[in-house]
């Protein structure tokens, strides 16, 4: 299961990391920005899980683009809170299992 931290103990809200991700995507000229380590999607998505012992990481991946933020995870882990939690900041949720056709 996944829980929302909150500031100041991860530092700022969502939205704060958001931009500063964005307007270092911009000065680089990156129309895209993928996370894929495990620590990076969780400091920036503010986001703390348990899938692996003694980390409070979760398996997950997303992207940035310049208007729309994509997370990937598994069906068990999206809880109704997260996604209303999100869904103001333009975020798309993804069931990872269901990303790529067979």
């Amino acid at each position: 299961m996944i829980l929302v931290g909150r500031p100041p103990l991860s530092g700022a809200d969502f939205e704060s990391k958001l931009r500063q991700v964005r307007g270092a995507m911009s000065e680089k000229k990156a129309d895209c920005l993928v996370l894929s380590a495990l620590d990076d999607v969780a400091w920036l998505f503010n986001l703390r899980g348990s899938d692996i012992d003694y980390n409070p990481v979760f398996f997950a991946y997303a992207a940035v683009t310049a208007h729309r933020v994509y997370l990937f995870l598994s069906e068990a882990q999206v809880t109704h809170y997260v996604v209303h939690l999100y869904s103001q900041a333009n975020l798309k949720i993804f069931i990872r299992y269901n990303v790529v056709d067979k």
